[in-house]
């Protein structure tokens, strides 16, 4: 939660990325990571101008997440008005303005303003619920400018459409309008000036005698309308008055023409009908002369109908050729088209891999950024961070990297989440419970192979310690309440509370024999406490500052403190009843404060840890106490002696010692655990897995198992003896070179090879050295493969021979002598064949059961020096020193197993290292001494040219994973590729 959001708090980059500065008044929310490892500011504070009400008027609690939703409505305020919502003549005034949410008036509205405002309710629940919901509101209103804009410009016609001539702006408006909501039906001020504009041009039309245009823009069923349809209907009713009016004059009027005109035809016709006999006569004369010369025309039109005939004839000859010619270019015209269309379709779908393939980069790229910065976290020990970045990965591109990674992440034995940090763990004596103290204020008692508490106890704001007594049937807690609860441990039952301490309890422990428990804290002092009255037994003050631990010794004769003020105080128990304790000495090498100490399990030497980074060992019979006097008269203190065991890169919080050993874990704020050899002064292992400060250790009685427990809400189980970030396989024979190391199929076992001419089987998970296959080799071995189930193993060597053994017993039972200097060898998974070199640069095929040649394959023109069978066992690939590679088949031939050439390999121009079958069986890839690794189809021998991967220098080695999607390679530039 910033808490102070404001313009100047808010910076732009150059690429338009947005900076957020000043985060001095920050605060945490419940649920962030490592809450209570972060420091954070409890004062009120923040700009008045811009604060939400409960900023101005606190307390600190009630401000939340919605705090920051009103400090960004707050900005979006000012942009929209040009002012920041508060203001006053003072600081104090603008103070109050913003405690009562009295928001300075603007003329400013639209759904924008609205946003604001609703970001700045009074009331935080009345807000947005979280600052994505403000920015969906935002790009809601940004989906809308040009719904708004279409808005504004139709407002501007509306204004000028009443004085314009003609109706084009009304027009314009309502289409604007129209539009505006077609994009945005929400959109209530286009939707009031839709109303306001269909009025308003009804009215104009109205006023101009357009009574349908004016009656076609408005509503019935609009109650506003209602006046100006009733005038238009009453001024349409008048002008169907006129027409009908009209109509009626323009009839009679009629009527009187036709009597006219009746009267004077009939007169006509009696003075016509005398003249017509007349020209009677003279037409039919004159009839007789047009029909001859209508004759004559007829003759004269057929035959220029005939040459119009013989000319359309010619023209439509012409038409269908040009047609015929058009179809043509219609057809070619279609083909090219399709052309074109397919082209285009090809480049769409190129166009639409390179984006597929761009986007793959792009993720793959982000995939690549995740694993660096998720190594660099488990660097870092922040395993949390390491995790999230982890899971963010998506499935398809996670691989060994990964893996290996997430690995890193989980190499605890078990885990249990808290609900708040840890600050205490104590396994019972009877290994079957241990306790935690966190700070919620929880006591939780967890069964080793469960997952949620037996039962709680809650006990004031923190529980700083956890302790079991010998027998493990009581328990007892203690922590910032200034008491000390003692419980059954079985039921949780609380039977005893002891009080005295005058400030928090930060550690407790009960004596070995379990009568006595010491206590210390805060209040400077340790104090010995008798369980069986519940009183207080002795005071002990020699600290002037927090007394961090209080422990005995494994027979409670001596009692060990340590404090704040940098001393380890060491106490004899006496035979005063009154003084249980008396002082002994005290050991004053660290350099501030001493966090924890303990007694090794022989009683005699001591471990102090501290903020120094240090973890000391000394004997408390060996350190003389202060000379007081010699310190008043400016002698230096006699020398303590003591070992120091560096490892830890910050304070060291936690002591916890294995039974019955000295084997000694530490836990530090740098997150991790370290395992010491004591004698030896030196780390054994450091376990790493916590994303905060460790704070409590406890080992399991048997020794075998460590708890931890830290701030980053966890506790977690170890198991030490076989905890390995990477497992080193070492062999006290020789010390030689190491040539050759495989798994297992079943990925169990490894078998090395080396210039001592032994092969050795290694336990994949522990390291454990299974057994040597030492007996037959005279030169170095090799190669090495596994099979019958891994029953078996055979080795090639220099010496020209391969041996096969017997991986239980260790024992030879086999050679293959004449398989070549090159030590080529494969096996069939169902060990039937194995394939090597042989003499003469050809390929020798063993039945291995019978140790006998059943094949002898000739072709190669060098040593053969890389050998493998695909996964049915029918095709074998072999490699030879100039870079030539062959396929090789097998079919039974009247009943006899026949080995055929079925491709060659040519591409490679040095030595060919090694070859494997991948992409089920049906490609080849190879690695050569000329830098490059080749991959070729298995079926053909083409080499797929575009699938080199290339070296900068020599390859010598190649390995495929079991899925074959993964490969490995080794090259003489000293770095493994994947």
């Amino acid at each position: 939660i910033h808490r102070d959001l404001k313009p100047e708090n808010v910076m732009l980059g150059d690429y338009g990325e947005v900076l957020v500065m000043d985060w001095g008044l920050a605060r945490i929310s419940p649920n962030f990571p490592n809450a209570a490892s972060v420091s954070q500011s409890s004062a009120m504070g923040g700009t008045p101008a811009y604060m939400a009400p409960e900023m101005a008027t606190g307390p600190i609690d009630r401000i939340t997440a919605a705090s920051d939703v009103y400090l960004l409505g707050a900005i979006l305020h000012e942009v929209i008005t040009g002012k920041p919502p508060h203001r006053g003549g003072s600081v104090m005034q603008c103070l109050l303005a913003a405690s009562k949410n009295d928001i300075v008036p603007t003329d400013a509205c639209g759904e924008l303003y609205d946003v604001a405002r609703r970001a700045m309710a009074t009331v935080p629940e009345d807000r947005y619920e979280n600052v994505k919901s403000l920015q969906d509101a935002v790009r809601r209103y940004q989906a809308h400018s040009e719904s708004i804009k279409l808005t504004e410009h139709a407002a501007a016609h509306l204004v000028r459409a009443a004085d314009a001539e003609g109706y084009d702006l009304f027009a314009r408006t309502v289409y604007g309008l129209e539009e505006a909501l077609s994009l945005w039906k929400d959109n209530e001020r286009a939707a009031k000036l839709l109303h306001e504009a269909r009025l308003a041009y009804a009215d104009n039309a109205y006023e101009h005698g357009d009574l349908d245009l004016s009656a076609s823009l408005l509503d019935e069923q609009n109650v506003a309308h209602q006046p100006l349809l009733a005038k238009i209907a009453e001024a349409q009713r008048e002008r169907r008055a006129r027409q009908r009016a009209l109509r009626l004059l323009k009839g009679a009027v009629a009527t009187l023409v036709a009597v006219v005109l009746g009267v004077v035809a009939f007169a006509y016709a009696a003075v016509s009908q005398q003249r017509d006999k007349a020209v009677f006569e003279r037409d039919r004369a004159v009839r007789a002369e047009g029909e001859a010369k209508q004759n004559f025309e007829e003759a004269e039109r057929q035959r220029q109908l005939a040459q119009t005939n013989e000319a359309e004839a010619v023209a439509n000859a012409q038409l269908a050729e040009t047609r015929r010619q058009e179809a043509s270019d219609q057809r070619n015209a279609a083909v090219a088209a399709r052309q074109l269309a397919e082209e285009q379709r090809e480049e769409a779908d190129r166009q639409r891999g390179l984006a597929v393939a761009a986007r793959q980069a792009e993720e793959y790229a982000a995939y690549v950024a995740r694993i660096g910065l998720t190594r660099a976290k488990i660097e870092e020990n922040a395993f949390d961070s390491a995790g999230e970045l982890l899971a963010q990965c998506a499935p398809e591109l996670r691989h060994w990297e990964w893996g290996r990674l997430q690995q890193l992440c989980q190499l605890s034995t078990g885990s249990w989440p808290l609900e708040a940090p840890g600050s205490a763990v104590a396994w019972s004596p009877r290994g079957d419970a241990f306790a935690v103290g966190d700070w919620s204020g929880k006591l939780s008692v967890y069964d080793p192979q469960g997952d949620r508490p037996r039962f709680q106890h809650s006990q004031g704001q923190y529980v700083h310690t956890v302790a079991y007594d010998h027998t493990g049937r009581r328990l007892a807690s203690a922590g910032s309440d200034r008491e000390i609860h003692i419980l059954d441990a079985a039921s949780g039952e609380l039977v005893q509370r002891l009080t005295g301490h005058e400030d928090a309890v930060l550690s407790v422990e009960f004596s070995p024999d379990g009568r006595w428990l010491a206590s210390s804290g805060y209040d400077k002092t340790a104090r010995l406490w008798d369980l069986e009255t519940g009183q207080l037994a002795q005071t002990l003050k020699r600290h002037s500052w927090w007394v961090c631990a209080a422990r005995f010794s494994p027979d409670g004769r001596r009692l060990l403190t340590a404090g704040q003020d940098g001393k380890a105080v060491v106490w004899q128990r006496t035979a005063n009843p009154d003084a249980q304790f008396a002082y002994f000495t005290e050991f004053v090498q660290h350099r501030g404060a001493v966090y924890d100490a303990g007694f090794f399990p022989d009683g005699r030497h001591v471990a102090t840890a501290g903020y120094d980074g240090r973890v000391l060992v000394w004997n408390p019979d060996e350190v003389r106490p202060p000379d007081v006097e010699a310190r008043l008269e400016g002698r230096p203190d006699p020398p303590a002696p003591f070992v120091e065991l560096l490892g830890h890169q910050g304070p060291v919080r936690a002591v916890a010692f294995a039974p019955q050993t000295k084997q000694l874990a530490t836990g530090g704020q740098d997150n991790t655990i370290i395992l010491w050899d004591a004698d030896a002064a030196r780390p054994a292992k450091t376990l790493r897995g916590h994303a905060s400060h460790v704070r409590g250790l406890s080992f399991s009685p048997d020794g075998s198992t460590l708890l931890s427990v830290g701030r980053d809400r966890q506790v977690k189980r170890w198991s030490p003896g076989e905890y390995a970030e990477r497992q080193s396989l070492a062999s006290d024979a020789t010390g030689e070179a190491l040539m050759v190391g495989k798994f297992s199929r079943d990925g169990a076992a490894i078998v090395t090879a080396g210039r001592d001419r032994t092969a050795r089987l290694w336990n994949a998970r522990s390291g454990e050295n299974l057994g040597e296959f030492a007996e037959g080799h005279d030169y170095l071995a090799t190669s090495a493969e596994f099979f019958d189930g891994g029953a078996r193993l055979a080795t090639g060597a220099g010496d020209g021979s391969v041996r096969i053994w017997d991986v239980t017993t260790g024992a030879e039972v086999a050679v293959l002598s004449g398989t070549g200097t090159a030590a080529a060898l494969d096996v069939t998974a169902d060990g039937k064949w194995a394939a090597t070199g042989g003499p003469d640069d050809m390929v020798r095929v063993w039945d291995v059961q019978k140790g006998i040649v059943v094949a002898e394959l000739i072709g190669h023109e060098a040593e053969v020096t890389a050998v493998c069978f695909a996964g049915d066992g029918k095709t074998l690939a072999t490699a030879d020193r100039r870079g030539r590679g062959r396929v090789w088949r097998v079919a039974d031939v009247e009943g006899a197993a026949q080995w055929t050439l079925a491709a060659e390999l040519r591409g490679h121009s040095r030595m060919i290292t090694a070859i494997e079958f991948v992409d089920g069986d049906r490609r080849l890839v190879t690695a050569s001494g000329d830098n490059t690794c080749g991959q070729w189809n298995a079926v053909t021998g083409e080499e797929y040219v575009d699938r080199v991967w290339k070296h900068p220098d020599w390859v010598s080695h190649l390995v495929v994973n079991a899925d074959q999607r993964v490969a490995l390679t080794c090259c003489d530039d000293g770095k493994l590729r994947l």
